[in-house]
């Protein structure tokens, strides 16, 4: 299929006022493109319209369990099609909402969006894909879902924000509500915290607290009063400078994502 929606990876140095520590109102890169420089990386982004201001180096997460679409049964699919019909059941679809995002089917079928058209709860919309539909079924054969892109609405992982999502990156600048900006996601990076936040193996964790060990989660530990999903996002990079041990920034080398 021609003309396919995936982010591209930009090498070398951003042009001005497009680059790492640079916040924008308006949207400069398709979300979720790949920017690579040395041994550092970074993945562009959407803050969360609403969202408190949030200093650079903070864990952001991925907010999309408010950005879900939960579909009825969908109509007749015939296997290797790039486009699907889809009746809008939860609030009204802006168009291209779910690009760069992903269609699972019932059956294990998880499909990158290419983009989708606009409508109101009830009306009918095509869902085009990026890549083609494997398993036909039949009418009212299959239930679906639709989730946005990773870098869609992204938040500070807080105490104040506990709600389910993954982690996406550290920004290198501070950011306001509704900002497109770039997370650092692999390499050296200053990111708030205190030194007990690195566990005994040298580890920066991102707690997400929520889940119970019966869930799908990767990894579950416990602090002794709830069930909380761990991840390992960097390793401390080591500096003897004492007056430092209680800095509120770390040097870390992230390791959420090449």
């Amino acid at each position: 299929m021609d003309n396919l929606n995936y982010p591209g990876t930009i090498g070398g140095r951003l042009p001005p006022g497009k680059g790492v520590t640079d916040l924008t109102t308006e949207r400069m890169f398709q979300i979720g493109s790949r920017h690579v420089l040395g041994e550092r990386a970074w993945r562009y982004a959407h803050v969360k319209k609403d969202e408190n201001e949030v200093r650079r180096g903070a864990v952001m997460v991925s907010w999309n369990s408010a950005e879900i679409e939960h579909g009825d049964k969908l109509g007749a699919i015939v296997q290797g099609v790039y486009r699907i019909t889809w009746t809008v059941v939860g609030a009204e679809i802006l168009r291209d909402q779910f690009a760069g995002g992903n269609l699972m089917m019932e059956g294990g079928e998880c499909i990158p969006i290419k983009s989708n058209d606009a409508g109101k709860s009830g009306v009918a919309i095509s869902v085009y894909l990026n890549e083609p539909i494997v398993q036909a079924s039949a009418a009212a054969g299959r239930y679906g879902i639709m989730t946005e892109g990773l870098y869609e609405h992204v938040i500070e992982r807080s105490e104040g924000n506990t709600g389910p999502g993954l982690i996406v990156g550290v920004p290198n600048v501070d950011l306001v509500s509704d900002g497109y900006c770039w997370l650092q996601t692999w390499g050296p990076c200053a990111v708030i915290g205190t030194q007990p936040v690195l566990n005994d193996r040298n580890e920066l964790t991102g707690i997400i607290p929520g889940r119970d060990s019966g869930s799908q989660d990767q990894v579950i530990v416990t602090d002794g009063t709830e069930a909380r999903e761990e991840r390992i996002i960097g390793h401390g990079i080591p500096y003897n400078i004492d007056n430092w041990d209680n800095a509120a920034y770390r040097m870390l080398f992230l390791n959420i994502r090449p």
